[in-house]
C-alpha cells in the first residue's frame, strides 16, 4: 500500500513537471535584436485552469472555434535589445468593438498591458494591435466585447517564438528594428572588410619588409664573394703579368745589360792592372833572395 502511494507521488509530480514544461516552454526564450514572424496559438480555456472565464460553457466548441477565427493565425515580433513589441491581428474586427490585452507573469498573474492600434484594413476586416510585453512567448489574455453576441469573450494566446522566422510579412514596423539591424549589420561587415584590408595590409608590409632585408642580405653575400674571389685571383696571379709587368721585365733587361756593357768597356784596364801587379810580385821575390845570398 506504501508502495503504491508512492508511486501515485511521483506520478503527480511528473504530470505537474509536464504540464509545467508545456505552459513555460514557449515563454522567456531569447530573441535577437531584430524583426520576426511567428505563428500564433488561441485558446477558448484557461492555460492554468483549463474552465472557460467568460461563463459560455455551453457554447465551448463553437466559442473554441471563434476565438481561432478572431487572433490572427500570425504575428509580429520586434526589438532592439531593450524592447520588445509583439503585434497581434484581431479579425472580423467589425462585429467587436472593444478590445483589451493583459499578459501572464513568470508567476502565473496577469499584469495589463500597454496596447495600441497601428493599422486598420477595412477591406480585410483586420486591426493590428501592438503590446509591450515582458516575455514575447508568454500567454496574453483578450477581453473583446463581440456586437452580434451581446457580451464579452474572453480567451487567449501565445506567439509561438520557437517557431519565428526572420522578416516581418505584412505587419507595420514601429519600432524601425530592420533599419537600425541592416544599418548594423552594414556597419558590421564594413568593420570586417577594414580589419581584412588592415590585416592585409600589414601582412603586405611585413612581406615587403622581409623582401627587403633578404635583398640587403644577398647584395652583402655577393659582395663578399666578389672581395674573396678578388683576393683569391691576387694571390695566383704572375707579378710579372700585364702590363705593369711588361714595364717591370724590360726595366730589369735594360739593367742587366747596362752592366754587361760596362763590364765589357772596364775589362782590357783590368787586364793590364793584374799583370803589372803579378810581374811586380815575382820581381820583389826575386830580389828578396839575391839580398840574403850575397850577404
Amino acid at each position: 500500500m506504501k508502495t503504491r502511494n508512492k508511486w501515485n507521488k511521483i506520478e503527480i509530480i511528473l504530470w505537474a513537471v509536464l504540464c509545467y514544461s508545456l505552459v513555460f516552454s514557449n515563454s522567456a526564450m531569447a530573441i535577437e535584436k531584430g524583426t520576426y514572424t511567428a505563428p500564433t496559438t488561441a485558446s477558448y480555456y484557461n492555460p492554468d485552469t483549463g474552465e472557460i472565464d467568460d461563463g459560455g460553457t455551453k457554447n465551448a466548441e463553437i466559442g473554441e472555434g471563434m476565438v481561432k477565427s478572431v487572433l490572427g493565425n500570425k504575428a509580429f515580433i520586434e526589438t532592439d535589445g531593450a524592447t520588445t513589441h509583439v503585434t497581434v491581428r484581431i479579425n472580423m474586427i467589425s462585429n467587436i468593438t472593444k478590445v483589451s490585452f493583459t499578459a501572464r507573469d513568470s508567476n502565473g498573474s496577469y499584469y495589463n498591458v500597454s496596447a495600441k492600434k497601428v493599422s486598420s484594413n477595412s477591406s480585410k476586416d483586420t486591426s493590428d494591435y501592438r503590446l509591450v510585453l515582458r516575455d514575447p512567448g508568454a500567454w496574453i489574455r483578450v477581453v473583446t466585447y463581440v456586437v452580434p453576441m451581446g457580451r464579452d469573450v474572453i480567451f487567449y494566446g501565445r506567439v509561438n517564438v520557437t517557431s519565428a522566422t526572420p522578416g516581418k510579412g505584412d505587419f507595420k514596423s514601429t519600432l524601425t528594428i530592420e533599419e537600425t539591424v541592416k544599418a548594423e549589420n552594414k556597419s558590421q561587415e564594413k568593420a570586417k572588410i577594414v580589419k581584412t584590408i588592415k590585416k592585409d595590409e600589414v601582412d603586405e608590409n611585413k612581406v615587403e619588409k622581409q623582401e627587403k632585408k633578404q635583398e640587403v642580405k644577398e647584395e652583402v653575400k655577393e659582395e663578399a664573394l666578389q672581395a674573396e674571389e678578388l683576393e683569391t685571383n691576387s694571390d695566383k696571379e704572375d707579378p710579372l703579368s700585364g702590363v705593369e709587368g711588361i714595364i717591370e721585365v724590360a726595366a730589369i733587361e735594360n739593367a742587366i745589360d747596362d752592366n754587361e756593357e760596362k763590364v765589357e768597356k772596364h775589362s782590357p784596364f783590368l787586364f793590364y792592372s793584374l799583370g803589372i801587379l803579378t810581374l811586380g810580385g815575382v820581381g820583389a821575390l826575386l830580389y828578396f833572395k839575391i839580398i840574403r845570398k850575397a850577404r
